[in-house]
C-alpha cells in the first residue's frame, strides 16, 4: 500500500486540494499524534495515501472513473480494518469529512474537518457504514489527552455524543454513497461537470396563506421535503426535532414529539435506483413527509376536527416526487 505517516504539514492530498488548516495546526502543536503507533481516538490513525493509491476504493489505478473519483478526496486517516478518512470536495460545493469502508461504500461523518476533530473528542472506537451515534461510547474509550487540549485550546467542546455533528454533515451531503457507486460504476468522470440544484418534484399540498391552523398546516406537510419551511415551522410548533434524510442504508426516518406524541414519518423517494435522477441533476435522497401521527392527547397542539379523536394521515402515492 502506497502511504505514510504525514508531517505536520505533508499529507497526500491530489495537488489542487488543500489540506485543512485545523488538520495542520493541530499536527504541528501535537506532533507526536502524528506517528501511526498513537493513541489518537479509538482506532483512528493519522494516514496519508496518495490519490493512485485512493482509487483502489473504486476500481484500481487503471479505473477511469475511480481515478477521477480519487481526485476529489484527500485521506488523512485510517482504521485497522482498512476504512479510510478523508476529506471530500463535493460536488454541490464543500469540503466534509467522509468514511470509506474497505470493503466498499462510505458515508457522511462531518461538516468539516474542525467538526470531525470534534468528533473524534468523542472517543468512538471505529467508525462504520451505519448508525448514527445519537449513544455515548462504550465505557474504556481512549482519546488522546492532547487532542483534548487542543480542542478546549480552540473554545471548543466535545459533546457526549457524535448524533448532532453526523447528522447535521449527513443533511447537507445526503448522496456521498451515491457518489461512491457512480464512481465505481464509471459514470462519475462523465457527469461530474455539472452540479444544478436537485428537482423540487412534483405537487403538493400549497402552503397556507397567512400560516392557517395547525390543523391545515399539518396536512400541507404531506408530500413535502423535510427541508421544505413549512415542514420545518410545523415540527417546530409542536415541539419535535427537524427530520433527518434517508440514506442508502435506511429508506425511512421518523421524530416524536415527546411533548405531544405526534409522530412524523418520512421516506426516501423514489425508492428504486434506477427512477433516481442523474448526479448531472444534482441527485440527493430526497426524503418527503409521508405518514403523521396525531395522538388524541395531542388534541389540544392541532385540533382535530369534529368527530376525529387521533389518527394517521398519509400522502397519497400521487403526492410523492418520482
Amino acid at each position: 500500500m502506497h502511504s505514510h505517516t504525514p508531517a505536520a504539514d505533508e499529507f497526500a492530498f491530489p495537488a489542487d486540494l488543500p489540506v485543512p488548516q485545523p488538520l495542520r495546526d493541530l499536527l504541528q502543536a501535537c506532533p507526536q499524534l502524528r506517528d501511526s503507533s498513537a493513541n489518537v481516538s479509538g482506532f483512528f490513525a493519522f494516514h496519508a495515501e496518495p490519490p493512485r493509491a485512493v482509487a483502489r476504493y473504486f476500481g484500481g489505478e487503471g479505473h477511469a472513473s475511480g481515478q477521477f473519483a480519487a481526485q476529489q478526496l484527500g485521506v488523512f486517516g485510517t482504521q485497522p480494518d482498512g476504512a479510510a478518512i478523508a476529506v471530500w470536495r463535493a460536488p454541490q460545493g464543500g469540503m466534509p469529512v467522509v468514511y470509506l469502508g474497505s470493503e466498499g461504500g462510505g458515508r457522511v461523518l462531518a461538516s468539516d474537518a474542525l467538526q470531525f476533530l470534534r468528533l473524534l473528542g468523542i472517543g468512538y472506537g471505529e467508525f462504520s457504514l451505519s448508525g448514527d451515534m445519537d449513544d455515548p461510547p462504550e465505557e474504556g474509550s481512549e482519546v488522546a489527552r492532547e487532542l483534548l487540549e487542543w480542542l478546549g485550546g480552540q473554545g471548543l467542546a466535545v459533546p457526549p455524543t457524535g448524533e448532532d455533528i453526523v447528522s447535521e454533515a449527513e443533511q447537507r451531503w445526503p448522496d456521498f454513497d451515491g457518489w461512491i457507486e457512480d464512481a465505481v460504476q464509471g459514470r462519475l468522470q462523465q457527469s461530474a461537470s455539472g452540479s444544478a440544484a436537485p428537482a423540487t418534484g412534483a405537487a403538493h399540498a400549497p402552503a397556507p396563506e397567512g400560516g392557517g391552523s395547525p390543523w391545515v398546516q399539518m396536512l400541507a406537510c404531506i408530500g413535502r421535503r423535510i427541508d421544505d419551511p413549512v415542514v420545518r415551522q410545523w415540527l417546530a410548533s409542536v415541539g419535535a426535532k427537524p427530520l433527518k434524510p434517508a440514506t442508502p442504508h435506511n429508506n425511512r426516518t421518523y421524530v416524536t414529539s415527546q411533548s405531544t406524541g405526534i409522530a412524523v414519518f418520512a421516506e426516501r423517494a423514489p425508492r428504486h435506483r434506477s427512477l433516481w435522477p442523474p448526479v448531472r441533476d444534482g441527485r440527493v435522497w430526497r426524503t418527503h413527509v409521508v405518514r403523521i401521527l396525531v395522538p388524541a392527547q395531542a388534541a389540544q397542539v392541532v385540533p382535530l376536527p369534529q368527530g376525529c379523536r387521533g389518527s394517521t394521515f398519509q400522502a397519497p402515492m400521487q403526492t410523492i416526487p418520482m
